[in-house]
């Protein structure tokens, strides 16, 4: 995107377009691959359509109120399956906790110190890695020489080059 200049209101009106729609297609891509991991964790029918209905829908309320637009996540999917959400109510329920966890005790977030959230990120996301992958990164630490070790590296930096951004980005 380029600066837009005050005078233009078709350009400024164009740029707000553009922004909206690449968050618009942004939140459905997290939200289907959100679902995808979700159908494939815990091996149950998804309704992609709906998913992608009820998103927009909220998403539309949530800006009538001028807040924010919001998406499924797959890492948040998997941590929450992994700590035993098995029901579709499990997202909600943990929303529903910590919007009145924020609202009964607003400042206690303040007093958490910064230097706590990283090892709990770090956690979090190490839990991530799936049998897998753990695998294959092991395999090209540690295979010796020749072509399998080649072939293990390679492996290892597809791996890492989906590992990092999504992680990266979540």
């Amino acid at each position: 995107l380029r600066p837009v200049r005050q005078g233009g209101g078709d350009e400024r009106e164009a740029a707000r377009l553009l922004a909206a729609g690449t968050v618009a297609l942004v939140s459905m891509l997290e939200t289907v691959f959100a679902t995808r991991a979700a159908q494939t964790v815990a091996e149950f029918p998804s309704a992609p359509r709906r998913d992608l209905i009820a998103l927009g829908i909220g998403t539309g309320a949530t800006a009538a109120f001028g807040a924010v637009a919001f998406s499924g996540s797959a890492s948040q999917t998997m941590v929450n399956y992994q700590e035993g959400g098995r029901s579709r109510i499990s997202p909600l329920v943990t929303s529903v906790a910590l919007l009145v966890l924020l609202l009964a005790v607003p400042g206690a977030l303040a007093l958490v110190p910064l230097c706590v959230f990283p090892p709990l990120i770090i956690f979090a996301g190490w839990r991530l890695i799936d049998p897998y992958t753990a695998a294959i990164l092991r395999g090209a630490a540690t295979r010796v020489g020749g072509p399998a070790r080649a072939q293990a590296r390679r492996d290892a930096l597809v791996h890492l080059s989906v590992l990092l951004p999504t992680a990266l980005n979540s």
